[in-house]
This record gives structure tokens, sequence and C-alpha cells, in this order.
């Protein structure tokens, strides 16, 4: 307990000023947590003793956010359509590494598990930069980031203190339909005290778009938490690294934002920018 109030002291103000104030810091520390997320997910499926690309699936991995991050830098070069040629030369890629090695056996299975490995953790958060890119787009960041800590931590005290009916037990046998149910509630509540009380306050969004982003965030960022649970039970391990002291790894601690940021994203551009709501 004691290791996990540490590093929430010194990560949580450190995430404000970056998602805030920084630009290369705030890229940079992406590409960690991008690259770092990687080698944790593809030393879990190695533990099983499946093979993967692991060095070519954290460069091409790193890549994604870079070539995005680059091209919006020169006008002339920002296009979404960019990201399908990232995508059509990462297969080209690997295809091309298995036939020169002239490997056949489990090929697909490398293959397989390395790309998804880049789409689950690289591809996903790359949309903290999309959202950068709109308008607001920090403080959309930073809402999305105080949705998740106050599901993450509603659900976790109202669990321990009265959680009673499992919800999952044989994915996550600690977490409890109580505790759940709190993580759900927090985020449309945290969403309103952001809006009416604090840094959206003269950002109008509307109180319908308030408990429906409130609701995309407890519904799926626990589903993410759920997914990065089915991986380490299927995998058979704890946490997926101990780079975070009591928080464990990297993909514990973002699992829920790997589902969350890109829905609230695509909500946000295509729904609230567009007004349909």
């Amino acid at each position: 307990m004691f290791g996990r109030v540490v590093v929430a002291l010194i990560l949580i103000p450190l995430i404000i000023v970056m998602v805030l104030k920084g630009e290369l810091t705030f890229f940079g520390a992406l590409l960690c947590i991008i690259g770092g997320g990687l080698y944790e997910f593809y030393k879990m499926i190695e533990s099983k003793g499946i093979k993967v690309y692991e060095k070519m699936g954290i460069i091409i991995g790193l890549l994604i956010p870079i070539i995005f991050y680059v091209t919006h830098q020169i006008p002339e070069m920002r296009d979404e359509k960019i990201s399908y040629m990232v995508f059509s030369f990462m297969i080209i890629a690997f295809i091309t590494r298995q036939v020169i090695s002239g490997e056949i056996k489990e090929a697909v299975t490398k293959i397989s598990y390395t790309i998804f490995g880049i789409i689950y953790v690289s591809f996903m958060l790359t949309h903290i930069l999309f959202m950068k890119e709109l308008e607001n787009g920090r403080l959309w960041i930073l809402a999305v980031f105080i949705m998740v800590w106050a599901s993450d931590s509603l659900a976790y005290f109202v669990g321990i203190a009265i959680g009673k009916h499992k919800i999952a037990p044989k994915i996550s046998p600690k977490k409890s339909v109580e505790g759940s149910i709190a993580g759900l509630i927090a985020p449309v509540g945290a969403m309103f005290l952001i809006q009416y009380f604090f840094f959206f306050k003269g950002i109008e969004i509307g109180t319908l778009n308030i408990i429906i982003i409130g609701i995309i965030v407890g519904v799926f960022g626990q589903i993410g938490d759920f997914g990065e649970s089915l991986f380490k039970r299927e995998f058979e391990i704890k946490d997926s690294g101990k780079i975070l002291l009591g928080h464990g790894g990297i993909l514990d601690r973002f699992d829920s934002m790997l589902f969350v940021m890109p829905l609230v994203y695509y909500y946000v551009k295509y729904i609230i920018v567009l007004k349909l709501i």
C-alpha cells in the first residue's frame, strides 16, 4: 500500500504537468509508456514459450506515434491516411522478415502475436496524440486521466469496504459487483465536477454528453482492466511488470486507458465537435 501511495504522489502531479504544459517531454513520456508496455506484453507471451518478434515489434510500435508526431508538424502531411500506410508497411515488413528467414513453423503465430501487441498497445495509446490535436485536446486528455483515476480508485475502495458479490471470479477474483458499480458512477461524477467546477468551465459540453462520456469511461475502462487480467490469467502471471512498485507494470496502470482514450477521442471528434448531441 505504501508503495502504491508513493508512486501515485509522484506520477499524478507529473502527468498533470506534462499533459498541460509538456511538448517533447509529453511525447517522450508517451514513447516510454508504449515501449515499456510492448516489452511487458511480449514478455508475457514469451513466458508461455510462444515466440514473437519482440525487437521488431517494439521498433514498429514506436514508429507509429513518431510518424504521427512528425507528420503533424508539417501541415502538408497532415493526413489520416498515414495510418493506412503504416499498417500496410507493417504487414509487408513482418511477412518479408519471415520469408527471408525461411522459417515455416509457427510463422502465422509469431506474426499475429507481434502485430496484435502493436495494435493493442501502440496504436491504442497513440490516440493520446490524436486527442491532443483536437480543440481543448490537452484538457480532454487530462479529463480522461482524472475519470479513469476516479473510476479505479472508487471501485477499489468500495470493493474493499462492501464488495461481496464477485463479478468475474475466473478473470479477476478480487473484483466485485459493488466495486464495479462504483467504478461506473465515479467517472460520471468526475466529469460533472470537471465541467462545472474545474478546467472545463466555459466549455459547453452538455449534460447528456457528460453522462455518456462518463459511462464510456466507466464501462470500457473496466473492460480494458478485465481484458489485461484475462491475458495475465492465460499466461499465469500476477502483474505485467514490476517497474511501478505496488502498482505492478505499465500495462497494469494503463490497461483502462487502452480502451478509453480511443473511444472518448472518437466521441469528442465526431459527436461533440460536430454538435450531433
